[in-house]
């Protein structure tokens, strides 16, 4: 979180301050991003950065926090309509945000941020990313994933298989977004790719 510092500037300023470095992580790998850049785009002092945030990892959690706060207010409409089947609600997920992050290029912020993940905190978006989703997820009792999903309808036996699933799944859906870009698929192909790569890890491969 950032320092007490950030939330007593005005609200026009805190949201400078955040798009410019949304900006910045979505057009850049996390190695690309310097302080001096977002301040100065900004029109911050470099020592004022610092009295708003500890350096540029929590920044760039911060954001990624705040994104994916933003996809579940969504996302937990969907998860009713989806009736306990995570793969129909996965599927639907995938073409609001096709809708939602094209635009705004959402996509490219959530595949910098696997790469820093990976190669800078050299982790897993389990450990570093869906573990605090469940924190968050099990302060609320209905938003619970034993609640949100009939998970006797899969072969999962333990919260690590769940959060194994929710990162396959992730990627998936990092990497079909992708392939629409470099091979200019439309919507109507992108979502038919990401369904029938989707349906592999849902129904399997093997006859």
């Amino acid at each position: 979180m950032p320092k007490p510092t950030f939330f007593n500037i005005s609200d026009d300023k805190q949201k400078r301050i955040i798009d410019i470095a949304i900006e910045e992580f979505t057009s850049n790998s996390f190695e690309e991003v310097h302080v001096k850049s977002i301040a100065k785009k900004a029109n911050i002092s470099r020592g004022s950065f610092y009295t708003y945030f500890e350096d540029l990892d929590e920044l760039f959690n911060y954001i990624i926090i705040q994104v994916r706060e933003d996809r579940l207010k969504y996302a937990k409409g969907l998860f009713k309509k989806s009736k306990g089947d995570y793969f129909h609600f996965i599927k639907k997920l995938f073409s609001h945000d096709f809708d939602a992050f094209r635009s705004t290029k959402k996509y490219s912020l959530f595949r910098n941020y696997i790469q820093y993940v990976q190669t800078v905190k050299r982790g897993s978006l389990k450990e570093v990313f869906f573990n605090q989703l469940f924190v968050s997820f099990k302060k609320e009792k209905d938003m619970e994933f034993e609640n949100l999903f009939n998970l006797e309808q899969y072969r999962i036996s333990s919260e690590k298989e769940l959060l194994d699933l929710l990162e396959m799944t992730f990627l998936i859906m990092i990497d079909t977004y992708f392939k629409s870009e470099t091979e200019n698929l439309n919507k109507e192909e992108i979502i038919s790719l990401f369904e029938k790569r989707i349906s592999i890890i849902e129904h399997g491969v093997k006859k």
